[in-house]
């Protein structure tokens, strides 16, 4: 169109010409199918070329596969071309019917204009009302020429992303594999796709913007057919919706069980049915709806990541990182502390929360295993690609926590200070240490760097080797991965945690007791409710080993006699257990006493109080427990 056609406005705001646009679409469509045909023409060389031998014939069939990929590279970018433009005919017509409409507004205001004008010159005067009209047709003219000016802006900024976009579709991407865009016909896009993924192990783009537009380019039919055909490509594919990888993870899930099952490995058997008994069975404990199987492997120990909650929607997001001992055959614990974040954060925000469990890494198995950093370098990459491609399938406003229990938190650490992952909260409990020193070098706000740590939980001072520094020996945390995150030298946040329920070992667990402070602290922070988070006690923060040996030294022999009792059956037996549980109690109660002492002494009069009440609560315990030793052996008699 030219500027004649806006003789009021004086310009034309969109120029363009819509049709020609869509003649080039068509032209570039038209050369995606040449890179079509052309990559079958090749496939049919293949029975022939399969009888060469030799170097050479090695050689050119390598050779001849890169210009495959390039040719579907080739044929993706002019698709993608082709879908560009034609999606810009239509937003130019669009954009020129808006110039239309508005000057026809412009051309109505000035002709009352000029009636008005040709009024007054034949020596008629306005009358008030006549004025306010007047006025109100100039009013409108001058809008319609400044709504005219913003549209020609909006048109630059439109074809300049259009430009952008044609220009980014020219520069192929990276990557050994080919790239597939929409398609006319879908018989030849399956010829192609199968072509491709039998000689590069799989049809899906690596770059994972790129994917996720490749994946919805795809007819629906094509997407659910490479669900059934290539599920261990799409289930694991970061980037891709969370309904399609899970669609795909279920069907190797079933296919894992089912071989399990011929195999007969029962523990395999045991840990897979209970993941989908979860998934899919509603009357299981750990099932809730709606749930997602992000993330599904069989290699090394397993690994599986399991979601509560849509997080393609949901308004805020949990990712639990497990630690040391977590493997696919023992995932059932970890499963169900990402149910109980789930629960707790939509009863805190209701229908605002997805809770996942991301095993996606080998996780070491033994005791020693916590002291090798090798498990969170290999580890740390992949939680962070995971966590970061959340955001690439995400719709609306989005909250995300990475909670990292034990070794789970050197992982976390690990993966934000040194792999670009990025949270808007980080949560480590019951940790031997987050690979850095401080909170900044997690490079996130420190004010949104989280930890807790239970005061009878021992595995931070467990991790190996021990401080250098002789006068740390007697601090219950370690220095393994850098500044305990509890610290106030580490400066991030600390949360109250409590004391912990029962041995050393077990407390590590108890983060996600239902009613305890630990799991009501995350579930704020989750939910970015970071105003009822509460502080933990002087006694918690500071530890406990080199103020308060008397509780530990007064403990250990319960959780021995208690731990023996169960190699005992009949009322000896459990005569040793409720004997074991009195002294462990009484040792506790003595612990929170003089903890409460120690907190009133450094002036922090709350944190004393919750120890007073640990310590009602073991007297009731120990009362409890004697009791049953003096009535058990009476009981049946």
């Amino acid at each position: 169109m030219s500027g004649s056609s806006y003789p009021t406005l004086g310009f034309d705001p969109c120029p363009g010409d819509p049709g020609g646009v869509e003649q080039l679409a068509s032209q570039w469509q038209d050369a995606a199918m040449l890179m079509i045909e052309a990559a079958l023409k090749l496939d049919q060389t293949d029975a022939e070329q399969d009888s060469w031998q030799g170097r050479a014939a090695d050689a050119f069939r390598s050779a001849l596969n890169t210009h495959r990929t390039t040719i579907g590279k080739l044929r993706a970018s002019y698709e993608d071309n082709a879908d560009t433009l034609n999606r810009w005919a239509g937003q130019l017509r669009g954009l020129q019917e808006l110039a239309r409409t508005l000057e026809r507004r412009a051309s109505q205001a000035e002709d009352e204009i000029h009636a008005g004008i040709l009024k007054e010159a034949h020596g008629m005067p306005l009358s008030p009302a006549d004025q306010r009209t007047l006025d109100g047709h100039q009013s409108d003219f001058a809008s319609a020429q400044q709504q005219a000016e913003q549209l020609h802006q909006d048109y630059l900024q439109a074809a300049r992303l259009i430009a952008h976009k044609i220009d980014g579709a020219l520069n192929l991407p990276s990557g050994n594999r080919g790239w597939y865009g929409q398609s006319l016909d879908q018989q030849q896009e399956t010829a192609l796709l199968g072509a491709e993924e039998h000689r590069k192990g799989g049809a899906v783009p690596e770059d994972e913007e790129e994917r996720l537009l490749w994946w919805q380019q795809l007819p629906a039919q094509m997407q659910q057919q490479l669900i059934q055909q290539e599920p261990q490509d799409i289930g694991n594919a970061n980037g891709l919706p969370a309904q399609a990888r899970s669609d795909a993870n279920m069907i190797q899930l079933n296919q894992a069980l089912q071989d399990a099952k011929s195999r007969n490995d029962k523990a395999r058997i045991t840990a897979l049915q209970q993941i989908m008994e979860a998934m899919t069975n509603s009357k299981d404990t750990h099932h809730r709806t709606p749930m997602f199987l992000l993330g599904f492997s069989q290699e090394g120990n397993g690994r599986a990541i399991v979601c509560y909650g849509n997080p393609d929607a949901a308004t805020n997001t949990a990712v639990y990182v497990p630690g040391t001992g977590t493997s696919l055959d023992d995932m059932q614990g970890d499963i169900g502390r990402a149910c109980t974040m789930f629960d707790s954060s939509n009863r805190e925000s209701p229908g605002t929360t997805a809770s996942m469990v991301w095993l996606g890494y080998t996780a070491p198995q033994w005791l020693t295993g916590p002291a090798e950093g090798r498990y969170a370098d290999m580890g740390a990459p992949q939680l962070a690609d995971f966590v970061n491609s959340l955001s690439l399938t995400h719709q609306g406003s989005s909250h995300v926590t990475v909670i990292g229990h034990s070794y789970g938190s050197t992982v976390v650490g690990a993966a934000l200070g040194h792999y670009g992952m990025h949270a808007d909260d980080a949560v480590f409990v019951g940790s031997p240490g987050v690979t850095v020193d401080h909170a900044a070098d997690l490079h996130m706000d420190p004010s949104h760097v989280w930890a807790g740590h239970m005061q009878n939980d021992v595995v931070p001072s467990s991790s190996l080797p021990a401080s250098a520094d002789p006068a740390k020996y007697l601090d219950d945390y370690s220095e393994r991965y850098g500044t305990d995150p509890v610290s106030r030298e580490f400066g991030g946040r600390a949360f109250a945690s409590g004391y912990g329920q029962g041995d050393p070992a077990s407390s590590h667990s108890d983060y996600w007791n239902a009613g305890s402070l630990s799991l009501s602290n995350m579930t704020h922070i989750v939910t970015g409710n970071y105003e009822f988070v509460s502080a933990p006690s002087n006694m918690e923060r500071d530890g406990n080993e080199s103020t308060n040996p008397i509780g530990y030294m007064l403990q250990y022999p319960g959780w021995e006699i208690t731990n023996g009792a169960h190699h005992f059956g009949g009322t000896f037996g459990d005569e040793m257990q409720h004997a074991g549980q009195a002294i462990s109690q009484t040792g506790h109660g003595v612990g929170a006493d003089i903890g409460a002492l120690f907190d009133v002494a450094t002036g922090d009069p709350v944190g004393a109080a919750d120890q007073v009440g640990d310590a009602e609560h073991d007297e009731r315990g120990v009362i409890s427990d004697t009791g049953h030793m003096l009535t058990d052996p009476f009981e049946g008699s």
